[in-house]
């Protein structure tokens, strides 16, 4: 499940276009080829599909009438509105797609949100994955119906109140759909043994994939003890008393920490008996990674070399994926081949499936990852660790490549239009051959001799395509497939050694099938789980266990030949789970859907509002719409300052559909400023542009992109003069006056951006601006630019240096002026008195760290407070005009430099980020000037720098 952050326009003031404030940072998202789209319709829902997809849409509209009326009787009520449902045919296809502006990660695997009701998902290759993840997804439109009522939510936002814990909406949509199984299995034993469970009563203050199964888990017990209807009772409670003690005392007579200790001891009876296994691994098998130690936590890809010498995994140790190369026999890191996620040249490498092979020769590693959103075979030579060859695979997604045994091809698992076939790069001419063409699940490609061994969910001739069961392939060749073996409902990593055939299988166990033999074998018992199996030719092997919450990297401690049968052998029959499912795959096009229209409906709208005698009316209103795929957006934001000749009110449109973005839109803004003549007076000036605007943004990669733009405006200035207040607070001039003058403004920047963000806050990498802008057909003549040059460097896992240095300058007879001093430049100096020039430099630097944890109070009011941030600053800069900048005098004391220090606090409220900083000059102001004590206090909302 997830929510959509709400993108509304803000403006720079003084320094760029009112366009560009929306689009000043972040990285790209860039759309690939634009294809038709279509529908097809169901009774109860509208599935969304690219032209090729079509196969995809019927085979989701089966699945999801299917748990339609599954999860109907079990939350006992229909949907009143028909749902849309969106599938991707790849994972890039589902990362670019702009329904969720921000960037989508690896890890996620489809997602529902409330404003449209939508259900999003990508096509991974598998459909028995794509049929778990709808069935996951439509839970989650029954929980909003029954929560937050569909018909309500896509007008407005969702009223607060009281919302189940995430472990409570993810782990019911778990047991909705996958319901258990090995992975479930895996993870709580693995959570048990390790004493990582989170008691029941905390679970509500938790994330991540955790909750998921721990979720998942305290379903799959009330089901076991009390019956499934106590599931969807429970959740109905929840609604009726809108509190989790309640709801449980109601269902079940105990409170949630009461439950909570039935479930551990079901858990116990459950796994506590596994632990006879637990030194098995230990004997047969060792760790060469430790991911508690090096906060690596996910180590994947683990391929050995043909000797066994050498074994290259991919790692999130530094926050960037690495590609790493350790020794075979001790586990001592022999070097860094690569690192992905910092430039163009390899955007990518996903993590969470294989991506790399050793040649037979263990020269060069073949990794496939992604390369300006396309996947790309990276041929690096080990010797120097560069790239020496790099091939464009003409797929929309691939994975799990292997070397052919002569060096001279690789074969690799690519998804196209919607379908998941085995393809081969010749290494020497570049040519990509598609090898198999069908509808049919592929993976895991080995080569045998000749010949290709891999695993897929095909159906016997003249047989069912019964999805979720697989078997063991070879493709000879001259093209023949022919299976080899039962089949299973988990299997992966298949591999032929000295003739015999080695898998994981059931329990995520090693198995194996003798020659000449079809019986399966069990050769590991371990209380780890196996995920990835690379066996070398001379029978030493490395794994990927998953163990203490992590992957780490392992070896047996022999050969794949030596380790003997445990007592049971593998039966068929014990594979075959809920996950399969018979299909009858229907020949379908694009006459049978209907082109795809685009739609608008409103995503949300709020506002605010206040009334002063003083100030008058004020308020705010924010409106966004789009259509159905988010291509098309219209955004309507206004700030009433008590005037409506002098408030912002902005209307956007923005075209995300291709490659380019580009956008228009009208404003009005309003500017003001005030200039202290004594102590009692002052100059006030009111000041409002009013026109349009145009931007055209053109992404060169992910992280580099070319904006431009025109503005014209006419600007509206309203000047009083000898202004003060009365003793009681009425404001009187002397005098005052009114001019209107056109502006027309041409605007170029260049944008890079590779910062990588944790805990909310850039971590690591860099982000640069670099922009310009000039008048034209204007009296006022002025060209302004600026450089704003960002960079991060972790310290710690946590804690992090952040560095931002901003140059500006403006030239003309009318050149725009700066001011230094406030909350967003050097926070120690009074705002309402900056320095101001035609020429700006200064820069900010800040320590970031963890501040609290967690915090938790019973007196006198219940108060949890979690990830509390802290930061400690210092600031400097100038503003000069035409004489240069004195910075200090002959004794030291500072002139035009403005240097201030101090700290502050980060909280991160929901989708805001609430900033307080304490902040002094490293040089007292004349309190006659300022009229404010030393230290400065500043409070605001948005974003760290």
């Amino acid at each position: 499940m997830w929510s959509r952050r709400i993108r509304v326009m803000v403006c720079i003031v003084g320094i760029a276009l009112p366009l560009f404030g929306q689009y000043y940072y972040e990285k790209n998202k860039i759309q690939r080829e634009v294809t038709p789209t279509y529908t097809y319709e169901t009774e109860h829902f509208s599935v969304y599909v690219e032209e090729g997809g079509e196969q995809l849409a019927h085979f989701s509209g089966d699945i999801l009438e299917e748990a339609y009326k599954s999860h109907s009787a079990d939350f006992g009520f229909g949907l009143e509105v028909k749902i849309p449902v969106i599938i991707y045919k790849s994972q890039p296809d589902f990362a670019s797609t702009n329904i969720i502006l921000e960037p989508i990660e690896e890890a996620v695997g489809g997602f529902s949100e409330t404003f449209k009701n939508r259900i999003v998902v990508p096509f991974s290759g598998s459909y028995s994955e794509l049929r778990q993840v709808l069935q996951h997804e439509l839970a989650h439109i029954f929980q909003f119906e029954l929560y937050y009522s569909l018909t309500l939510s896509n007008l407005f936002a969702i009223i607060p109140g009281f919302t189940p814990p995430l472990w409570i909406m993810e782990g019911s949509a778990e047991f909705s759909s996958s319901h258990g199984g090995d992975e479930e299995d895996a993870f709580m034993r693995d959570l048990l043994l390790n004493n990582n469970i989170i008691p029941l009563e905390e679970l509500e203050y938790w994330g991540g994939y955790l909750v998921y199964r721990q979720g998942e888990s305290v379903f799959l017990f009330i089901e076991d003890r009390y019956g499934r209807k106590k599931v969807f009772e429970l959740l109905n409670e929840l609604q009726i008393r809108r509190g989790m003690d309640a709801a449980f005392e109601k269902v079940f007579g105990m409170n949630v920490k009461d439950l909570g200790k039935e479930w551990m001891n079901w858990l116990r009876m459950r796994y506590w008996p596994e632990v006879a296994r637990l030194d098995k691994r230990g004997i047969q098998a060792r760790l060469l990674t430790d991911h508690a130690k090096d906060f690596s936590y996910y180590n994947g890809s683990v391929a050995i070399s043909s000797t066994g010498a050498k074994i290259a995994y991919a790692s999130s140790k530094d926050d960037y994926i690495t590609i790493n190369v350790i020794s075979g026999f001790d586990g001592k890191p022999l070097k860094k081949l690569l690192r992905a996620g910092q430039s163009a040249t390899f955007e990518r490498l996903p993590l969470l499936r294989r991506n790399m092979a050793w040649s037979p020769d263990e020269s060069n590693l073949a990794v496939i990852g992604f390369s300006k959103e396309k996947p790309v075979l990276l041929m690096i030579d080990y010797s120097d660790a560069k790239v020496k060859k790099r091939f464009k695979l003409k797929v929309d997604d691939a994975h799990s490549p292997v070397v052919s045994s002569d060096g001279s091809q690789v074969v690799f698992v690519g998804i196209n239009e919607g379908e998941s076939d085995l393809y081969s790069v010749n290494l020497t001419s570049g040519k990509v051959d598609r090898l198999t063409f069908d509808a049919y699940e592929e993976k895991d490609p080995s080569f045998s001799g000749d010949t290709v061994i891999f695993i897929s969910d095909r159906p016997d001739r003249d047989s069912v395509w019964t999805i979720g069961s697989y078997s063991l392939f070879e493709l000879s060749p001259s093209g023949r497939i022919k299976r080899i073996s039962p089949r299973y409902a988990n299997l992966s990593s298949p591999h032929v050694v000295n003739g015999d055939l080695f898998f994981v299988g059931a329990g995520f166990q090693l198995y194996r099938i003798a020659a000449g033999d079809s019986t399966s074998v069990k050769l590991t018992d371990w209380f780890d789980k196996i995920e990835e199996f690379s066996p070398a030719a001379s029978g030493k092997a490395a794994f990927l266990l998953y163990n203490n919450s992590g992957w780490d990297v392992a070896v047996l401690n022999g050969t794949i030949g030596g380790l003997e049968p445990v007592k049971d052998t593998f039966k068929v029959e014990d594979q075959q789970d809920h996950a399969l499912m018979a299909y009858s795959n229907e020949d379908i096009t694009t006459e049978d859907l209907t082109p795809y229209k685009p739609r608008f409906s409103a995503d949300y709208i709020y506002g605010t509002g206040a009334y002063s005698s003083l100030y008058g009316a004020q308020g705010s209103f924010s409106l966004g719409i789009s259509d159905m795929l988010g291509d098309h957006r219209i955004y309507v934001d206004a700030e009433l300052y008590g005037d409506i000749l002098y408030s912002d009110i902005a209307v956007t449109y923005w075209n995300f559909k291709r490659r380019i973005d580009w956008a228009f839109g009208g404003y009005q803004l309003a500017d003001f400023y005030m200039y202290w003549v004594s102590n009692t007076t002052f100059d006030y000036i009111k000041s409002a542009r009013r026109g349009a605007s145009a931007l055209v943004s053109f992404p060169f990669n992910k992280f580099f992109r070319l904006e431009t733009g025109l503005d014209g405006m006419a600007v509206t200035n309203h000047e009083y003069y000898g202004c003060y207040y009365d003793s009681l607070g009425q404001l009187y001039c002397q005098y005052d006056t009114t001019y209107t003058y056109p502006l027309f403004q041409g605007t170029g920047a260049l944008v890079f951006d590779n910062a990588l963000w944790k805990y909310s806050t850039p971590m690591r990498g860099l982000r640069l601006r670099l922009e310009g802008y000039t008048s034209f057909l204007s009296p006022k003549i002025f060209q302004t630019t600026f450089a704003d040059l960002r960079g991060y460097l972790a310290v710690t896992p946590k804690a992090s240096f952040a560095l931002r240095t901003v140059a500006g300058a403006s030239f003309g007879d009318d050149h725009e002026w700066f001011g230094l001093g406030g909350p967003y430049d050097v926070r120690g100096y009074n705002p309402y008195l900056p320095s101001v020039g035609s020429k700006v430099l200064f820069s900010n630097l800040e320590l970031r760290v963890p501040f609290v944890d967690l915090l938790k109070l019973s007196f006198p009011l219940p108060l949890r407070l979690s990830d509390l941030r802290g930061v400690v600053f210092t600031d400097a800069g100038f503003a000069w005009d035409e004489e240069p900048p004195v910075l200090w005098d002959s004794n030291g004391r500072l002139v035009d430099l403005k240097a201030s220090f101090g700290a502050g606090l980060r909280y991160l409220l929901g989708y805001w980020m609430l900033k307080l900083d304490f902040a002094r000059p490293y040089q007292k102001e004349d309190p006659a000037l300022t009229g404010w004590d030393v230290w400065r206090v500043h409070f605001r909302i948005g974003a760290d720098f």
